[in-house]
């Protein structure tokens, strides 16, 4: 899924997300707040090394990280 279909199907949600190739993402779950998405953002990480897990909210217009995943998740 695209991160512009994405936040037409879930509007105002916190999310977690697994950056797969491309632009395409994939909603892993719908989290209550921001806190536990990038809590379970971090569990998701230490579990499956080598994948990238984000905690983000659908009101973002469009994904853009300035820093790699991995240098951002380990601060």
């Amino acid at each position: 899924m695209h991160w512009t279909d994405l936040s037409v199907v879930y509007p105002a949600q916190w999310v977690v997300i697994e950056m797969l190739d491309g632009d395409r993402v994939a909603v892993v779950e719908l989290c209550a707040d921001g806190c536990a998405a990038k809590h379970r953002a971090w569990e998701l990480r230490a579990m499956h090394a080598g994948r990238t897990f984000c905690s983000v909210h659908t009101s973002y217009p469009k994904l853009d990280f300035d820093r790699p995943i991995a240098v951002a998740a380990s601060r």
